[in-house]
């Protein structure tokens, strides 16, 4: 059987390459590097123990849902902060 190569995408080279595995700590942007660096849509979420378990799959769409939980908050704090800043100005003017 030859070595996956990038860019090969045959159902026989996904099957024999290894699974690409995070832990349940690391960062959302670990993991995007992590599947960029290997090319794929899914990792294994594995514990550290000295016997990993497999704890649960993540793919892409699970990672890009989070992504926009993220920026959502991120927006919404920024227009929260905007809004205090413009009250205080008022009020120190007034």
């Amino acid at each position: 059987m030859r070595a996956r190569r990038p860019g090969d995408t045959t159902a026989l080279a996904a099957l024999a390459a290894p699974a690409v595995t995070v832990h349940p700590d690391e960062t959302l942007r670990a993991l995007a590097n992590r599947m960029a660096r290997h090319e794929v849509t899914r990792l294994l979420v594995v514990t550290r123990d000295a016997r990993p378990r497999v704890e649960d799959v993540i793919s892409l769409r699970h990672l890009l849902t989070a992504r926009r939980i993220d920026l959502h908050e991120e927006h919404h704090a920024e227009r929260v902060l905007t809004l205090g800043r413009r009250r205080a100005a008022a009020s120190a003017a007034g």
